[in-house]
């Protein structure tokens, strides 16, 4: 195993359920990791992080699960979304193994599919 490199579980899927955990539907169904997920608050979207094309990136849906998109296209890890209050911009965390190991934070506008780095840190070491 390299050093800085977290397992993924490789069959996790996302679902949608009642206010009791019961299932109401499956929305997504592929032998990747699919987690990570987090719902806009205005109810309409869903934000996940997903390896269906084989790296780490992060999509987003809309609420019943159809219209599935890719984001993020960079090598590396792409996760930790979280929505804007008003639900037209997303923030993620992201590592690229091609810099010298940092962990950058981005604001990406949905409106004008614009992304902006907003903190690097610099590798840390315990």
């Amino acid at each position: 195993k390299k050093p800085n490199v977290w397992d993924i579980y490789p069959t996790y899927d996302i679902f949608k359920v009642n206010e009791y955990g019961n299932i109401i539907a499956q929305l997504t169904n592929n032998d990747v990791y699919d987690a990570e997920a987090v719902i806009s608050p205005d109810g309409k979207k869903i934000l996940y992080t997903s390896r269906e094309n084989g790296d780490l990136d992060i999509y987003i849906m809309n609420i019943d699960g159809t219209n599935k998109k890719q984001l993020t296209h960079e090598l590396g890890y792409d996760g930790g979304g979280f929505f804007s209050p008003d639900s037209k911009k997303i923030v993620f965390r992201a590592y690229r193994p091609k810099t010298d190991q940092e962990l950058a934070t981005y604001n990406y506008s949905l409106k004008s599919v614009s992304k902006t780095c907003i903190v690097v840190s610099v590798p840390y070491y315990a």
